[in-house]
Order: structure tokens, then C-alpha cells, then sequence
């Protein structure tokens, strides 16, 4: 029945794609990794094709792009990478749904999960917190299909608790593995919902032993082990990320929605008050005694959509990257366990409604309560329906036909892709479209030429990305033409095309070596490939430098005829953007090659450590004989299995201390380069007030203050100097 209705509802996908706002960008990764990195024997890696070039699936997973690729590989290559697209995204939205009737069958039954699959299936959403706004609408459905394996690894490990099927407990890791290469959200679930899970066991009074903390911690170890590939090195590197972080509301804020009714953007209240009676439902013990998980992990995520891990906890000092982080999609994680909790109720009610009577009488008085019970409801019904259609049923979806540019993009791109085939010159497109329009980013697709999109890119988190279109940037970019939807203006672009209501332009500095010589020399282009660049220089002197017109990251390694060289990151021109490479050079051959680091072997020798240990475990057909193939560890897995309890705190210890002592630390809110760590050496004036430290990264003005605190900016969350005063501020620096 589910499988039925998500396809009615989502039938539309499998003949045209959605391309509105970050659907192009998703396609083109797609392709990009179809072709670029599968096609390359690689999963992630660097790419030219946007911008100064950004590490593909290094900061963001390869899970989305993986995905498609199997629609890819399953239709074997037959249908347009558009039409693709729109099968493999239907197919999110099934899996998803599919997900969200497993977990809630597992909890409450089928009838429930029934309500509750429908209910993910429909949710509209609204921005950030999932549903159809969120994944077709934006087109953030990473996030959306993260879910989908998270609810099955859910599944999958409460199987683990009950049973002792080694499948089970492979299962469950390959799911939380799944769910982690999707999207990074999936991070902050398990850590939170998996000891509830354990915590609702031991209230029901029934025994965990040492075999069960030993189950769930390998599913655990070899989910968060499958994928350490990628995850180690993306955390020890989201200082790289874009700062888009959005802070959380407030406690105060948060109980209001609460008890308005209003949590959920666009969910219509009487359902938000069905969650609420399954909550309680549930707590006392209905649909198969579940208890304390689904209710709690529900309330768990609906406070993290708070500020209270910021400005209560001060979470920021241990991990900065939480600033990064917008809060509000921890109610989109809440949603997965609300719409259980609705499901329950509502088959709970229908239960008690339509219970069969032996009594004669109490019949007939069912009878007349139901009766009276639609008569009251049919005006009320009349009155909801159609907002119920209107907001939870009813879905708009932009196709190519209803796409603004689509119609003249076409052969502008099929123009494109004719130029490209007459030289292998490296050059870019720059689209100079609005702001928010990203339907550009799909050009690759359909003209295989680097480009390079005027304003902000969707669904890449590299923070050296450029966003303005200066003339001095479109050199360093090698732009060749640029395609916009208005007159460039200026000696620097010459109209060479038009079609419809997109231009053509031609860019007059234009420069295709993809790098620049400061200071006496000359350099020739020997090799530009995604991940090895070779230039070969004459004529240079000990002050010359090259710049490298590719954006700066960690992995990068160059070398001068086999000599490793530093590299430093510098702006592109005067003090804009600095993000390009440059190097002190001599005569010879420049090599820069895209190399792994620390992070990069650290993560891939705990996958290759977690597949051995799996085919270990295949050839002993017991899992618990990784532990136990020496004396000494078997000596060690035996003490652990009878003082479990010891061993969690002996594990957890030093990361507590180590938390405190980061929470507490006197210095803690600062960067470590703040002219604000040193009190002395910087002179305040606020308001014609001088002003004296009072505290750490703290001064009194006068009545007033002037300290640390976590702000929210046009783009991103930042840890600022803060004060309510309007200034102005003069501070003085020695």
C-alpha cells in the first residue's frame, strides 16, 4: 500500500526531472562523478570544473553522486543524465518513505507506520527542516535520503539488541556507513538516539548483558569504520567550509512554538497535537511498550534546534565547527520520530473508536457518540479539507518547461560543446545569470567545458570559492566567454552570440595559462590535469614566484624537479580572494600533485583495518573472533565482558576531561591569533568611554560592556567581540 502511493505521488520524476534551485547542481555532480571520478578510478578528488577548482566529495560526501550513479549504471546508460536524475531522485523519496515504515513498524506496528510513512511521504517542509519544500522545492535531498538509511540502520539495530544473527549486526553498520556518506547530519544521531535506545531497555526492566553493549558497538565500529575514508579527513578539515551556520532560537521561543502548536513550519497544528498524544501514548506503554525512545529521541532533537548548546554550553570552545551548523535541521531529525508518534495515535484512537462491544447497549450508545461525533466533524471537515489539501497533499514541481533560461540554455550549451571540440586550450564560461538562479551550474553536463558561475554555488562547501565577476578575476579564471541575461557593459566584453534571452559575450582578457609569473621569467604549460599540474620555467631569478591560478588545499604538494617547495595562499589580485597557490621558483619543471596527508591515510587505514577485520570475521563465521584471536586480547575482552559498565567509564574519561577542561579553560573562546587574548596590549574607547578589562574577553565601558559572544552574521554564525551599545568602538592595537 505505502510502495503504491509513493509511486502515484512521485510518478512524475521517472518522465521529467525538477530543476529548480539546487536540482543542476546535484545533476552535474552526478555526471561529474559518473565521469570525472568513477571514470578516473577514483570517489573523490580534485576538480577543475568550478570556480579555482574544490576537493569533489572531500568537504561534502559522494554518497548523492553515488546514488544516481547506480540509476546510471542501472538503466545502463541509456537516458539523458537529466532524465537520470529524476528516477534516481523518485527513488529517494520511495526509499525514504520505505525507511520510515520499517522504524515505525518495529515500534508501533504496521497500522502506524502506515499513517506515518504517508505522513514523511506528503510533509511539505518548509527550509531546512526537510519535507517537500526542502528536498524538491531547494532540491537539498541528501539529506532527505540520509534519513531514509538512518531509520533503517535504526531498525536494523534494535534487531541487533533483540538477536544474535551476525547478518544483523552487518547490516546495521553497512546502513549507518550508508547514511554517513550521504549526508554529515547523520553524525549527531547515533551518538544521541542509540543510548536512548539502550536507556529505554534498562527501564523496562530487562537485561542488558555484555553480548549486547559487544553488538551494538561493533554495528557502531564498523559503520563509523566503513566510512572513515571520508569522514576523518572531512572533520579535520571543515575549517574549510563555508561559514553558513545559523544559530538556534531561543529556550524562550522554542516553548512557545511548543505550545502554540507552530514547531513544525507547515504542518498542520491538529497533526503536531497528534504527535504530542503518541508521545504520551507511548510513554504509558502503547504499541508494543515502546516506551521512552521515539518520544525522547523526538524531544531530544527538537531541543537542539535551540541555541542551548551555544549559548548555554558553550559547544563552540570544544568544537568550532558547531558554528558551521544550522540548528534548525535538527527539527527535520525530529520529524522522524514525530510522525511514528502521529501514527501511533492515530491508530490508538481509531482502535478505541471502533473496538467491537458485547454489551447491547453500549453499542447503541457507540452508535449515537459517532453519530453526534460526524455531525460535528463534517463543518469542521468542509473548513480544514481544503487547507489540508492546500498544504499537506498538493505539490507544485518546476519541470524543464516552467525552468526560467532552459529553453535558450540549451543551444547556448549545444554551442558551447561545438567550440570545445575545436581546441584544447584550457578556458571557462562564466554565467553571469541572477543571483539565486543556479540552473548554470548544470552546463558540464551537456558541453563538458569548466565554468564558473557569478554569485553564490549551492551544495559545495569549499569557502575559496569567488562569487563577484571583476575583470582581474575573469582573467585569473581563464574566462573565454561569458553567457548572462543583460549587457555587459565596457571594453573588456565584445557580444559575439544571442540566443533568445540569453547573450553571448566574449571576453577580451581573455589569458588561457592557467598561472602567472611575479617578478623575470617565463613558463610553458607541460601537463593540466585534475590532480597533477606541470609548468616548465626559464629564465627566473631568486625573487621570482609562481601563482598557481588553482584554489589552495591541504592535499596540494609542489615540487621543483623533485624538491618539495612550500606553498602559500594569496589573493588573486590587490587583497580580493585569497585563495590561489604560489610558490619561489628556479629554472625547471613545477609540479603540483594532489597528494593524500595524515587525515587522508589515517581515515583510509581504519576502512581497510574495518574490511579485513570483516573478512576475518566471514572466514571464523563469528564476529566476537575478531576480539579473541591472542591470549592477551581474549585475557582483556573477558574482563571488559564482565565489568561493562567499568569499561564504558575507563573509555569515556579522558574525553570528559578533556571537555572540561576545553569548556572551562580560561582561553577557550578565542582563536588563538585574537588580539584579544592579550588585555594589555590593546587600548578600548566605546562611546568617548575608556574602557578596563574586566574578566576574560570581557571590558567595562562605563554602564557598559563589551565582550565574547557568538553572533549571527549576514552569512554563518561567528564568535565576535559584542557589545548592545551602537558605538562607536575604537579599539587600539600594540
Amino acid at each position: 500500500m505505502v510502495l503504491s502511493i509513493s509511486i502515484a505521488v512521485v510518478y512524475p520524476f521517472f518522465f521529467e526531472p525538477p530543476l529548480s534551485h539546487d536540482h543542476p547542481v546535484h545533476i552535474f555532480k552526478a555526471w561529474h562523478f559518473w565521469t570525472e571520478m568513477l571514470g578516473r578510478g577514483r570517489l573523490r578528488g580534485w576538480s577543475p570544473y568550478w570556480g579555482f577548482g574544490f576537493p569533489s566529495g572531500e568537504l561534502t560526501p559522494f554518497g548523492p553522486e553515488a546514488w544516481v550513479a547506480l540509476f546510471r549504471a542501472a538503466t545502463l546508460g541509456l537516458l539523458s543524465w537529466p532524465r537520470t536524475y529524476g528516477i534516481a531522485f523518485a527513488g529517494v523519496l520511495i526509499f525514504s518513505t520505505a525507511g520510515m515504515f520499517s522504524f515505525t513498524r518495529r515500534h508501533f506496528g504496521s497500522a502506524s507506520a502506515i499513517v506515518a510513512a504517508i505522513l514523511m511521504l506528503l510533509d511539505p517542509g518548509e527550509w531546512a527542516e526537510g519535507g517537500w519544500t526542502w528536498h524538491t522545492t531547494y532540491g537539498v535531498w541528501p539529506v532527505t535520503l540520509s534519513m531514509g538509511f538512518v531509520l533503517f540502520a535504526l531498525s536494523r539495530l534494535s534487531l541487533v539488541m533483540f538477536g544474535d544473527r551476525p547478518r544483523d549486526i552487518l547490516a546495521a553498520g553497512m546502513l549507518i556507513a550508508g547514511s554517513l556518506v550521504v549526508h554529515q547530519l547523520s553524525l549527531i544521531i547515533y551518538p544521541l538516539a542509540v543510548p536512548i535506545l539502550v536507556l529505554e531497555r534498562k527501564l523496562r526492566g530487562e537485561a542488558i548483558t555484555s553480548k549486547i553493549y559487544g553488538r551494538l558497538f561493533l554495528a557502531c565500529s564498523l559503520g563509523f569504520g566503513l566510512s572513515a575514508f571520508y569522514l576523518v579527513p572531512m572533520m579535520a578539515r571543515n575549517g574549510l567550509t563555508q561559514d553558513l551556520g545559523v544559530l538556534g532560537q531561543s529556550l524562550e521561543s522554542l516553548g512557545t512554538q511548543l505550545a502554540k502548536g507552530v514547531l513544525f513550519a507547515e504542518m498542520w497544528p491538529p497533526l503536531f497535537a497528534l504527535g504530542i498524544v503518541g508521545g504520551v501514548m507511548a510513554l504509558g506503554g502503547a504499541g508494543r511498550g515502546s516506551k521512552i525512545f521515539v518520544p525522547l529521541t523526538a524531544l531530544v532533537f527538537v531541543l537542539l534546534s535551540s541555541n542551548v548548546l551555544i549559548h548555554t554550553f558553550h559547544f563552540e570552545r570544544v568544537l568550532s565547527g558547531i558554528l558551521k551548523v544550522e540548528a534548525r535541521r535538527t527539527l527535520l531529525v525530529a520529524k522522524l520520530f514525530w510522525f511514528p508518534l502521529i501514527g501511533l495515535a492515530v491508530t490508538s484512537i481509531a482502535r478505541l473508536a471502533f473496538r467491537p462491544q458485547a454489551n447491547l447497549d453500549s453499542s447503541r450508545r457507540r452508535i449515537v457518540a459517532v453519530l453526534l461525533m460526524v455531525t460535528v466533524a463534517i463543518p469542521i471537515a468542509v473548513s480544514a479539507l481544503p487547507q489540508l489539501w492546500k498544504t499537506q497533499v498538493h505539490k507544485e514541481i518546476q519541470t524543464p518547461e516552467r525552468t526560467p533560461f532552459w529553453n535558450d540554455l540549451l543551444p547556448v550549451l549545444a554551442w558551447s560543446a561545438e567550440i570545445r571540440r575545436t581546441t584544447k586550450e584550457p578556458y571557462r564560461v562564466a554565467y553571469a545569470l541572477p543571483m539565486h538562479d543556479h540552473l548554470s551550474a548544470i552546463s558540464a553536463v551537456f558541453d563538458g567545458t569548466l565554468s564558473y558561475k557569478v554569485g553564490y554555488t549551492p551544495a559545495q562547501q569549499f569557502n575559496r570559492f569567488p562569487m563577484s565577476n571583476e575583470p582581474q578575476l575573469l582573467e585569473a579564471l581563464s574566462v573565454k566567454f561569458v553567457v548572462s541575461d543583460h549587457d555587459l557593459p565596457g571594453p573588456d566584453f565584445s557580444l559575439e552570440r544571442s540566443f533568445g534571452s540569453l547573450r553571448v559575450f566574449r571576453f577580451n582578457r581573455f589569458r588561457p595559462a592557467p598561472f602567472s609569473i611575479i617578478g623575470t621569467g617565463d613558463g610553458q604549460l607541460v601537463e593540466y590535469s585534475p590532480e597533477r599540474i606541470r609548468i616548465r620555467l626559464k629564465g627566473t631569478s631568486e625573487s621570482s614566484r609562481l601563482r598557481l591560478h588553482v584554489a589552495s588545499f591541504p592535499r596540494w604538494k609542489a615540487t621543483i624537479d623533485g624538491r618539495e617547495v612550500p606553498i602559500s595562499t594569496v589573493p588573486v589580485y590587490d587583497q580580493e580572494y585569497p585563495v590561489l597557490m604560489e610558490v619561489p621558483v628556479r629554472d625547471g619543471i613545477v609540479e603540483f600533485t594532489y597528494v593524500r596527508r595524515a587525515p587522508d591515510w589515517s581515515g583510509l587505514a581504519a576502512t581497510i583495518a574495518t574490511l579485513l577485520g570483516l573478512v576475518v570475521a566471514s572466514l571464523r563465521r563469528r564476529i566476537p573472533s575478531l576480539v579473541r584471536s591472542s591470549n592477551a586480547i581474549r585475557s582483556a575482552y573477558e574482563k571488559i565482558a564482565r565489568h561493562p559498565r567499568l569499561a564504558l567509564v575507563i573509555l569515556a574519561t579522558p574525553a570528559l576531561v578533556l571537555l572540561m577542561v576545553k569548556v572551562l579553560g580560561a582561553k577557550a573562546p578565542l582563536p588563538a591569533d585574537s588580539v584579544f587574548r592579550n588585555p594589555s596590549s590593546i587600548e578600548m574607547n566605546l562611546e568617548g568611554v575608556q574602557c578596563r578589562p574586566d574578566g576574560f574577553a570581557s571590558w567595562l565601558c562605563g554602564s557598559l560592556q563589551v565582550q565574547a559572544e557568538v553572533r549571527s552574521g549576514l552569512y554563518g554564525a561567528h564568535l565576535c567581540m559584542w557589545t548592545p551599545s551602537k558605538g562607536p568602538l575604537v579599539i587600539n592595537h600594540s
